[in-house]
């Protein structure tokens, strides 16, 4: 998935919740601590699933790049055992 669309999504999610938390949290003081630390985990959250989606993105391209190596190796090795073009006629 395209970085910028995670985001989007991660902080419309996180913008809903805000607003919800926020509401209550001027009915009292208890509701700010709550508020608090729901913000505090949703970013860690956000910070975690960062981490791992780019984890993700080095081992793919990292299977890719072995993938095209393995391919070029084949293409060298089918041109070594075709015969030249003169004896094929």
């Amino acid at each position: 998935m395209n970085d910028d669309i995670l985001k989007g999504m991660a902080l419309g999610a996180g913008a809903v919740v805000a607003a919800w938390l926020a509401k209550s949290a001027l009915a009292g003081a208890g509701g700010r601590t709550l508020l608090r630390a729901t913000v505090k985990t949703g970013l860690m959250a956000f910070e975690k699933t960062r981490e791992l989606l780019a984890e993700a993105a080095e081992a793919l391209e990292d299977i890719a790049a072995e993938v095209q190596d393995e391919l070029r190796a084949e293409k060298m090795a089918n041109r070594q055992t075709e015969p030249p073009p003169s004896e094929a006629e």
